[in-house]
């Protein structure tokens, strides 16, 4: 299951801040508590990043910040309408 409760006992890979924040594992098994936790919230601004700076030519394009791997639609559409 992609969505995952909030740990604070965690810190995000990319905010660095452990708060009540759901975690969001994508479809290459990293964000979730156990493999480099990444908020939701952190995933969608990263997301979004690279769509901005035209480091992608679309939302469809967007990579995981762990590996650079090109996550699943469904991660990116739940990740973009969370």
């Amino acid at each position: 299951m992609p969505h995952i409760e909030p740990d604070e006992t965690q810190k995000c890979t990319i905010c660095l801040e452990n708060n009540d924040k759901p975690f969001y594992q994508l479809s290459c098994n990293h964000g979730s508590p156990e493999s480099h936790p990444m908020h939701t919230e952190c995933l969608k601004q990263f997301f979004q990043s690279q769509v901005d700076s035209n480091s992608v030519p679309g939302i469809a394009y967007v990579t995981c910040p762990c590996c650079r791997q090109n996550p699943a639609s469904l991660n990116i559409d739940e990740i973009m309408r969370s």
